[in-house]
């Protein structure tokens, strides 16, 4: 069960709401902003977008901290030897900081309660936690490339909703390069994340799906720069295996050309978690044997001709 339960009706009050908000510093708001985004994410994950400035020990006692007074709520799973890393997602006086903080409605304490707990059992748990870690070391990779920067990351939710319901990307992602005495290009990005439990036809007819966007003319995001550009599929895999697997199965659906109307690339989670990450040049390029890095795309988007 979740360390911080919400049963009790004193927990999350006025008063302590109104104590806490006084307490928080940027750092704290940032964290419950990234926890109402990716709904749970685990130690390494929170240190690795909102404590790089610090030692992971005054991470995990900040959030330690956080979870005490109610802003966040966590668990882990107990197994022999030791446990898995503890996991965070929004307490009820975070929650109900973060709902006055952007408008919405406030959340009920049994509410609260009621999702951590789904949360913790829930069968997409793996899932939301490997988006989870791609974003975070995308992040981490954004600050150790020269030029680079992640101007943008929508969760499921909001990809959902801009393409139109017409597909639910795992998130989406804009990756700006800065060049000297000029405005930065931007590529964007769709991003997948496949754990391996479909079969791979399923996975094609979600690039298919991804062709189909393209082809409806769904622009929904602003362009933010004279060069933007068009919008990749970026699919992850859990292995080098399921990875080859998947680009035979493109050729035999499509050929030796891939799929059309789409640049899709490809890497797998091993390359993700290794020393250069998502922004290194991890991506396979579908109809070829390139591996890109993000920045590579802005200059093979625009040769591609891909809207």
């Amino acid at each position: 069960m979740p360390s911080n339960p919400t049963s009790s009706p004193a927990r999350g009050s006025l008063t302590k709401v109104i104590t806490e908000a006084g307490r928080l510093t940027d750092r704290d708001h940032a964290v419950i902003n990234l926890l109402a985004d990716h709904r749970v994410m685990t130690t390494d994950q929170l240190a690795r977008v909102e404590f790089s400035n610090v030692s992971m020990r005054f991470a995990r006692r900040r959030l330690q901290q956080l979870a005490e007074r109610d802003v966040l709520a966590r668990f882990r799973t107990f197994h022999r030897p030791g446990s898995l890393p503890w996991r965070y997602c929004l307490g009820p006086v975070g929650a109900l900081l973060h709902a006055a903080r952007t408008d919405t409605t406030f959340p009920r304490a049994n509410d609260i309660a009621a999702r951590v707990t789904r949360l913790q059992s829930s069968s997409k748990l793996d899932h939301r936690l490997g988006v989870a870690e791609f974003y975070s070391r995308l992040h981490a990779g954004a600050r150790r490339t020269p030029g680079a920067a992640l101007t943008a990351w929508w969760s499921e939710t909001r990809a959902a909703t801009e393409c139109g319901h017409l597909l639910r990307p795992d998130g989406y992602l804009e990756w700006a390069h800065h060049q000297p005495n000029a405005k930065p290009a931007i590529v964007g990005c769709f991003y997948e994340h496949d754990r391996g439990t479909e079969v791979l036809d399923t996975l094609l007819d979600k690039i298919d799906a991804y062709a189909r966007l393209t082809a409806a003319g769904i622009r929904k995001h602003a362009v933010r720069t004279a060069n933007s550009i068009s919008r990749p599929v970026l699919v992850e895999l859990p292995s080098v295996e399921r990875e080859t697997n998947f680009h035979q199965a493109i050729d035999r659906r499509h050929g030796s050309v891939g799929p059309s109307g789409v640049m899709m690339l490809t890497t797998h989670s091993e390359l993700v978690r290794g020393d250069v990450g998502p922004a290194g040049p991890i991506w396979w390029l579908a109809a070829s044997k390139q591996r890109l890095q993000l920045t590579d795309l802005i200059n093979n988007v625009r040769r591609s001709g891909v809207r």
